[in-house]
């Protein structure tokens, strides 16, 4: 326990999406501290290519300290695309069908290749 030498016993974590004008800052977790290691978080299930900045306080038994300055910008990377929309037939002869579908969202990374089966 603290014998009052003011150690720090949780952390506040909050993220802004920086592509966004109208972000504001949102609580990412709020957490218990007790060892070094425990200054880290992840953040997961992103979406691809979008940025965010990050800022955070701590807390002893005398309160909360002001909040951080902002982090520098930190950018998700380039994604698997997203699926394709259903095809659609056009043009149907007895020798021909022409085979038509609206492109996928690419997540950051050019699409080269469609499979059609």
């Amino acid at each position: 326990t603290d014998q009052g030498t003011g150690l720090i016993d949780q952390y506040h974590i909050e993220y802004k999406e920086v592509s966004r004008h109208d972000s504001v800052y949102k609580v990412l977790v709020v957490r218990e501290w007790a060892r070094e290691d425990d200054l880290l978080h992840c953040m997961e299930n992103l979406p691809p290519i979008t940025s965010y900045r990050f800022r955070v306080k701590c807390r002893n038994r005398l309160g909360w300290s002001p909040m951080s300055e902002e982090s520098d910008v930190a950018t998700t990377e380039a994604g698997p695309p997203g699926r394709p929309a259903k095809p659609f037939a056009t043009m149907v002869t007895p020798e021909m069908v022409q085979v038509h579908w609206h492109p996928a969202i690419d997540n950051g990374a050019r699409i080269f290749k469609y499979v059609l089966r």
